[in-house]
């Protein structure tokens, strides 16, 4: 009998190291999920915005590009051939801006997007443990 409850002892002891184990790794997880939570919105927010932009600079283009598809139509020589090639200036400042916009992001997303990554890879690695 004594040597059932010294096997049954051992299992306790098993089972509880286990458990804390589990315990250990559902808080990394936890850690993990919360660090995800807190970076995928303000990604995701700044990426709405950006992608509005792009769209805004779109239907410039699209408007510039209809004027002057008329102007050249109708009239090459005409005076207000002058005010598209201004617009085209701004449109293509506006381009160069938006240009440094999208990499100054792409810097910024690079280095968070591979975190992200890892601490999803590190998840799964927890998880897969506990198959």
């Amino acid at each position: 009998m004594k040597q059932r409850h010294r096997r049954w002892r051992q299992e306790h002891a098993a089972w509880i190291a286990d458990a804390e184990r589990w315990r250990r790794e559902e808080q990394k997880l936890m850690a993990i999920l919360y660090a995800l939570e807190r970076a995928l919105p303000e990604l995701s927010e700044d990426l709405d915005d950006y992608i509005e932009q792009i769209r805004q600079h779109e239907a410039r283009l699209d408007a510039h590009e209809a004027g002057l598809e008329r102007l050249t139509r109708h009239d090459p020589g005409a005076p207000e051939y002058r005010a598209l090639l201004a617009a085209h200036d701004r449109i293509a400042a506006q381009h160069r801006a938006m240009r440094a916009r999208h990499e100054q992001l792409r810097r910024a997303r690079e280095p968070a997007i591979r975190e992200i990554r890892r601490l999803l890879h590190e998840a799964e690695q927890l998880l897969g443990k506990q198959d």
